[in-house]
């Protein structure tokens, strides 16, 4: 059973809440993006729950200047300091979708890549991601 987070509400309940209110906009480099979460993640760690990464992208790495590529945050979340249980959920939620970068991070972070094709659908989306690992 999950602890309830407040007002009665278990983590998975809190999380789609969370997830619902996403809108989607700007570009992201997204290795860069993903090793930030990673790093954020690891800090408020916590043994007992689900440690989890969550990233909504078109999948493109808008990056101009970033030096994390795709083997520098494989060696990033494959590290030392990075919490073995953690891994990553990656999806897309707009058109067109570049799945490949996508399915690339989900690979080294043992997540899975979904396409959203609407915001609406993407709590039930996630959440199934989340809790099926």
């Amino acid at each position: 059973m999950t602890p309830p987070v407040g007002g009665g509400k278990v983590h998975s309940d809190a999380m789609k809440a969370q997830i619902a209110t996403v809108q989607p906009g700007g570009g992201t480099q997204l290795y860069r993006a993903v090793q930030d979460a990673f790093g954020e993640a690891n800090k408020k760690y916590a043994d007992g729950y689900l440690n989890q990464v969550l990233i909504i992208s078109d999948g493109n790495n808008e990056d101009s200047g970033s030096s994390v590529t795709l083997a520098k945050l494989s060696a990033y979340v494959k590290g030392p300091t990075t919490r073995t249980s953690r891994s990553s959920s990656t999806s897309s939620s707009s058109t067109p979708v570049n799945l490949g970068p996508l399915k690339k991070v989900a690979a080294l972070t043992g997540g899975i890549a979904t396409h959203v094709t609407k915001m609406s659908q993407a709590p039930d989306d996630f959440a199934q991601a989340l809790f099926s690992s």
